[in-house]
């Protein structure tokens, strides 16, 4: 009675097999999910797809999206991510619901997850009265609640294709090995990183005095009004620091405030005023001085690189190296001809003589070169061709 038949061994295989079949089946629609998420996280990902904000959240900076705007993006794409992904939409994506469901499954296979923004800045803005909740925090920090709705802060764990990171990568590592080999570089090129520097510095002064004249401008009629109000704010990527070119809104100041912004611009006008109408001179001295200032630091920098300064001033010729100046630097870059060079000027006539004695003294040079002592002629017979 412990001996099974061959029927019922028979059956046992059958059964064995088709449970291995099923398995099978079922690993291959999984792995067939998997690559259509990927497939769709990859498109929203993409320079064309779904808008993203940076922010700060546990110490590190990532990119998230509001569900809102994930919903309309999707239902905007539907005919592309039904192509993307036939089987997890082949119940329907015309909805907000297909939008979500298919939002779950990609928040669950660990594309991204849902945050909250931090609760600071949502305190500071009740606290002050004055300013309004951000759309777009700056801080988040993850939810325990990891469902997907239309609402909400979601970060991106997928960071999509790395190619693009890998060459920054490769050219952070150049870029340091060319700085660290910075004295052996060409004179040319250690000039011309000298220019570009000084050049570059002087925009972001000219960027930062714009930005106070333009701030302290509309300060007095009650307007607190920003050019590139993330410029220093180190909490925004790079490309962000620019983004949005200006931002301004209304000052709520009590009657003490515009009692002091009406002061201070009676102040400034009347010292624009005294300095235009009685010290024009120190305005007219104060621009040759920035001027001259500024001639001076760009002259500094090859002079110190070729050795040719003294006491950090320049020194012209008299150094190792011919120092270009900056009109020479650029018409060299830009090919355009130069003039002649100094050598080919007449030499200095001296006091007294035409300039036609000067070949003769030159001829008389080598010759008097071998004698150890020269003749003095009489002063009387000196006297009588005079």
């Amino acid at each position: 009675g412990m001996l099974r038949s061959n029927a019922e061994y028979m059956g046992d295989l059958t059964n064995l097999s088709s449970t291995k079949r099923m398995k099978r089946d079922t690993l291959s629609q999984q792995g067939m999910a998997n690559k259509e998420l990927l497939s769709v996280a990859q498109f929203l990902r993409s320079s064309k797809g779904l808008r993203t904000k940076s922010a700060a959240e546990i110490g590190k900076r990532v990119d998230y999206f509001r569900g809102d705007e994930f919903v309309q993006f999707m239902l905007s794409k539907a005919t592309d991510i039904k192509k993307l992904a036939p089987n997890a939409t082949s119940s329907g994506f015309d909805i907000d619901a297909d939008v979500l469901r298919l939002g779950n499954l990609l928040l669950k296979s660990g594309f991204f997850h849902r945050s909250e923004r931090v609760v600071d800045e949502v305190t500071a803005a009740s606290s002050s009265g004055t300013r309004k909740v951000p759309k777009w925090p700056k801080k988040l920090r993850p939810l325990n609640e990891q469902v997907m709705t239309d609402s909400g802060f979601y970060t991106w764990i997928y960071t999509g294709s790395q190619t693009f990171s890998y060459f920054l990568c490769v050219m952070i590592v150049l870029g340091a090995l060319g700085i660290c080999m910075f004295p052996i570089w060409p004179l040319k090129l250690k000039i011309g990183l000298w220019y570009v520097s000084v050049i570059l510095l002087t925009i972001m002064l000219g960027i930062m005095t714009v930005r106070l004249i333009v701030y302290a401008a509309l300060w007095f009629v009650g307007w607190d009004f920003w050019v590139m109000p993330n410029l220093f704010d180190d909490t925004v990527s790079f490309t962000a620091s620019f983004r949005p070119l200006f931002s301004g809104s209304r000052r709520n100041d009590d009657w003490k405030m515009v009692f002091v912004r009406f002061f201070v611009f009676l102040l400034v006008c009347t010292s624009i005023w005294y300095l235009h109408q009685e010290q024009p001179e120190r305005v007219r001295d104060a621009k040759d001085a920035g001027y001259q200032s500024f001639v001076d630091i760009l002259e500094w920098g090859p002079a110190r690189l070729t050795g040719s300064g003294e006491d950090g001033k320049v020194a012209g010729r008299r150094g190792r190296h011919h120092i270009p100046a900056f009109d020479e630097f650029f018409n060299e870059i830009m090919g355009e001809d130069q003039p002649a060079e100094a050598a080919a000027s007449p030499s200095p006539v001296p006091e007294g003589g035409s300039a036609a004695e000067v070949p003769a003294q030159a001829e008389q040079a080598p010759g008097q070169a071998h004698s150890t002592t020269a003749e003095v002629p009489p002063k009387a017979e000196t006297k009588a061709e005079l």
